[in-house]
């Protein structure tokens, strides 16, 4: 993905928040929830699966919803871990 595609998707991932929380602010939650899902067809994102989770229980679809918990976990793991690897990886390089 070149820098100008990738300064896209953020600029749409921003706009696509703004109305998520909108839309969640205003109680709309059948278009917060198609909302937040546009949000993670652009790459994984913790906050727009705790959004997703949160309107999915205000409908009542309570195991999207705690499926959707299990997704931000995995996710955040993933980045949590990638970070963790990130830092043992500076202190390796690091001069002595």
């Amino acid at each position: 993905m070149t820098l100008d595609e990738t300064e896209t998707v953020n600029r749409q991932r921003r706009h696509l928040t703004d109305v998520a929380i909108g839309q969640a602010t205003r109680g709309e939650w059948e278009a917060a929830v198609s909302t937040n899902q546009q949000i993670l067809e652009l790459g994984g994102d913790t906050d727009a699966f705790n959004r997703l989770g949160k309107a999915l229980a205000e409908l009542g679809r309570h195991a999207e919803a705690l499926d959707s918990g299990a997704r931000t976990r995995a996710v955040a793991f993933e980045f949590g871990s990638l970070a963790l690897l990130g830092l043992l990886v500076a202190l390796l390089l690091r001069p002595a």
